[in-house]
């Protein structure tokens, strides 16, 4: 196991976290955001391929976010699937050492700030942030906005004064778990093409409350809507 640095002097984790896996920064328009380094993270154990069922080959190089199973993953399936690749990106995560087993929650919300404060570096240039998982979601957005009901969306709290969008993914390790998530997650990557571009999240069209103040506007809205290829309507 590679050892903790000084910066690390202060976080509860500190002595008690196995190793430290530094960030993969690049000035990229697309920053990827976990929550902790897997165990393969910590060890420098690079998952490269597959002997056959269950028989993962692995090479040794230094600690790095996203080289074990959940990297095998994001790197082969889901960044291809946004149209990316792993040099496109930079990768964090909130905790830069493993942890085995549940974290108090004083001891996890402590581990966060120390952590975000000392080494979280996202560039000024990213537009989008992909969040893996409930844990960095959470932790962006707060503890109000459930995963599940914002998976594939991007989150009400933009970072960088607007500019950065915070997109929601599904964690990677649950995919081993759940492997119906799995066509999801490819479509939840997918439509990060669109957030890129600016196509997606559009902005909300203007409204128009029908009354005889607004009858010629009401009307030109109805003949644009007929145009559409769908209309969705809310009797409410």
């Amino acid at each position: 196991m590679n050892t903790q640095p000084a910066t690390c002097k202060g976080c509860p984790l500190y002595g008690v976290g196995h190793g430290f896996v530094p960030d993969e920064e690049r000035p990229s328009q697309i920053a990827v955001l976990g929550y902790m380094p897997s165990k393969d993270d910590v060890q420098g154990r690079h998952l490269v391929g597959y002997a056959g069922p269950k028989q993962p080959l692995y090479e040794t190089t230094s600690p790095h976010p996203f080289i074990g199973k959940e990297g095998w993953l994001l790197e082969n399936t889901y960044l291809p699937a946004a149209g990316l690749s792993r040099k496109d990106v930079s990768l964090h995560h909130v905790l830069k050492c493993y942890v085995p087993g549940h974290l108090p929650e004083d001891t996890r919300i402590a581990a966060e700030y120390h952590c975000v404060s000392k080494h979280l570096n996202i560039s000024d240039e990213s537009k989008v942030l992909i969040t893996i998982g409930d844990g960095p979601w959470k932790l962006l957005q707060g503890p109000d906005l459930p995963l599940q009901n914002w998976r594939g969306f991007c989150g009400p709290k933009p970072l960088a004064n607007g500019k950065c969008h915070v997109y929601a993914t599904a964690d990677l390790s649950s995919l081993y778990t759940d492997p119906h998530l799995r066509f999801i997650t490819r479509l939840d990557w997918k439509k990060t093409r669109q957030v890129r571009e600016g196509s997606f999240p559009l902005e909300i069209p203007p409204q128009c409350v029908a009354s005889p103040s607004t009858r010629g506007q009401f009307i030109r809205l109805l003949e644009e809507a007929l145009c559409q290829p769908e209309i969705m309507v809310d009797t409410e």
